[in-house]
């Protein structure tokens, strides 16, 4: 797919995969739609991008809120007459036990990693039919394959991620919209400082690098589901 004046929206756009797949797409020409909870980190990425020439506008937007997300989406809609991409990126962690995990923490992630996709998801899919096609990008993980001690609770979430990607995939493909799943393993980025909760004590992180990463988010492995 060429990308050059592709409308594409990218939800926790300013740190980690969200940081690196921006970088990425504005290198290839898309108008980038950058989605973040903090506005001045969204600035931030804003210059350095159009200081490469991107064309970028900014959304402060939680996803969890359901007004919010529907405003932007309805916004971008009008402004710019079609979506073709929506890149569903914004997630938060939980490291725990099943049995010392916090109830209410587990359902703040779900709100964040499972249902803000599904809200945009429902969104976009009549504006792309309308316009004859267009790309859905969940962004979940090897975790949603493949549980792990301690992660469990963070796993369900990509889980169900996985298996809306799927379902919507049968749903929507006759439509030429394009359901992708994206299931990296641990990448090196800022969200182990932003987890709900932590009781991992892991001193090294480490994983995939963002410069590794935004040479394996190139528009061709967007067209295939990546384990």
């Amino acid at each position: 797919m060429r990308l050059n004046d592709k409308v594409v929206i990218i939800t926790g756009a300013t740190t980690g995969i969200g940081c690196a797949t921006a970088k990425r797409f504005a290198i290839e020409g898309a108008i980038l739609i950058l989605v973040a909870r903090t506005k001045k980190k969204l600035e931030v990425l804003s210059t350095e991008l159009q200081g490469l020439g991107a064309r970028v506008v900014i959304k402060q937007v939680d996803v969890t809120i359901p007004e919010e997300l529907d405003e932007m989406i309805h916004q971008v809609f009008l402004a710019h007459n079609r979506i073709d991409i929506l890149i569903n990126n914004a997630g938060v962690g939980l490291i725990a036990p099943i049995e010392s995990s916090h109830e209410n923490l587990i359902r703040r992630m779900f709100e964040t990693n499972f249902f803000a996709p599904l809200r945009a998801s429902r969104n976009v899919i009549p504006l792309m039919r309308g316009q004859g096609g267009g790309q859905i990008v969940n962004i979940s993980s090897i975790l949603g394959l493949v549980s792990l001690p301690g992660l469990t609770a963070y796993s369900a979430t990509k889980f169900a991620l996985n298996a809306l990607t799927d379902g919507l995939r049968t749903e929507v493909a006759e439509d030429g919209i394009e359901l992708i799943s994206i299931c990296p393993g641990r990448v090196n980025t800022p969200f182990k400082n932003n987890l709900l909760q932590n009781k991992f004590k892991e001193k090294h992180w480490g994983g995939i690098s963002e410069i590794g990463w935004r040479r394996k988010s190139s528009p061709h492995a967007l067209n295939e589901r990546s384990w």
